[in-house]
């Protein structure tokens, strides 16, 4: 830890919390209690195999039926429901950063180890960056690359447009919204490379089929995107 990292959280401990239902803990971690809460029910809902989509069983769904062949999967941890959903507001819209490393470690366990050569954030194009302060996605797909230990860049990927917010957008809307969004500043570092791309809420995955697009475009393989959160249907 950097002499600035370690005064930082002399000034501004971590939490030693489950943040999912706030009892103390030894650390920051999700406790044994809701971890077995959301095991009940992720299987109850049950998951898209290949988009993450929770409410579907089978190998794709509506979401996923016209994805293309080097859209491989996305991984996701848990259902954009309820304190799910309330977690990840709370890391993504008051700057609660200092949740994205419990965020990250059940992400670990969805993702098989050994399939990237690259992870990648979803990239906020600057002038959204100006207004919120940070990316969310560089927050999650760094420990991220850190624990698969797999390259990470936030440079390749790039978003060329600022583009409109996507609530309120029906699926082909939201599609066409982001059309050319997205560009791949340095080919030579994509080709040939199986890339995971790295947000934090999959809904209708817009977002991630585009990024996939720009990097495919450059020639990259096989695409893997992993969200910490999915839609449930």
């Amino acid at each position: 830890m950097s002499f600035l990292s370690h005064l930082t959280e002399l000034l501004f401990p971590t939490p030693q919390i489950c943040p999912l239902c706030n009892t103390k803990q030894d650390k920051l971690m999700i406790c044994a209690s809701c971890l077995e809460k959301l095991e009940k029910i992720k299987k109850d809902l049950s998951q898209c195999s290949r988009c993450g989509t929770f409410g579907r069983i089978g190998s794709f769904c509506d979401n996923c039926r016209d994805w293309p062949p080097y859209m491989a999967k996305n991984f996701a941890a848990v259902p954009y429901i309820d304190e799910y959903k309330e977690l990840l507001h709370k890391f993504k819209f008051n700057k609660q950063g200092w949740l994205a490393p419990v965020l990250v470690e059940l992400l670990l366990k969805e993702i098989p180890p050994a399939k990237f050569d690259l992870v990648l954030p979803v990239p906020l194009h600057i002038v959204r960056f100006r207004e919120r302060g940070f990316n969310q996605s560089v927050l999650l797909a760094q420990p991220l690359a850190c624990g698969l230990k797999v390259t990470y860049s936030d440079t390749i990927l790039q978003r060329k447009l600022n583009t409109p917010h996507q609530t309120g957008l029906n699926r082909k809307d939201r599609r066409l919204n982001l059309e050319g969004a997205f560009q791949v500043a340095r080919i030579n570092l994509v080709k040939d490379k199986n890339i995971l791309i790295v947000d934090d809420v999959l809904t209708t995955g817009a977002t991630l089929l585009e990024c996939a697009k720009a990097l495919r475009n450059a020639g990259a393989g096989t695409i893997y995107c992993t969200t910490w959160a999915a839609g449930v249907v």
